[in-house]
């Protein structure tokens, strides 16, 4: 007799609740030609809604490369005037010329949220080369 009652119970659910099943999940299907013009222009911007989402994050997504190519560019040349710089570290032309890379790499990195990614420390070597640029001037090397 156990075994029947268990049965008996999810039988007997199942039996009240799965005629409304089907209407409870089923969309109203569209009766005249009204509203199947109407239910045809909301799949159109629908449609057209996730395209033109689509396309922005496209847009975004290029406009990013574009940003990241242009800072690959900056840190290989910030590393040319480095390495300049290390070949003739009393010349206050070149170390100034660092220092302005060092703020164009600083601000690329800014620029494309990408401090989290570069090591720290080469982070904050950048940030003291933007503020020596930012002052306009180094003193002369002795």
């Amino acid at each position: 007799m156990h075994k029947t009652k268990f049965i008996f119970i999810p039988l007997l659910l199942s039996a009240l609740f799965l005629p409304f099943l089907p209407t409870a999940y089923a969309e109203a299907e569209p009766e005249n030609d009204e509203e199947i013009a109407e239910f045809a222009e909301v799949e159109a911007s629908e449609a057209e809604d996730e395209l033109s989402r689509i396309d922005s994050l496209i847009s975004a997504t290029e406009e990013s490369l574009i940003r990241q190519k242009k800072l690959r560019t900056l840190i290989a040349d910030y590393r040319k005037i480095e390495k300049n710089c290390l070949e003739n570290p009393k010349n206050s032309d070149l170390l100034f010329k660092l220092a302005k890379a060092g703020k164009a790499v600083y601000d690329g990195v800014q620029e494309t949220y990408l401090a989290d990614y570069f090591q720290p420390e080469f982070v904050k070597e950048l940030q003291k080369l933007k503020v020596i640029a930012d002052k306009k001037s180094i003193p002369p090397v002795q």
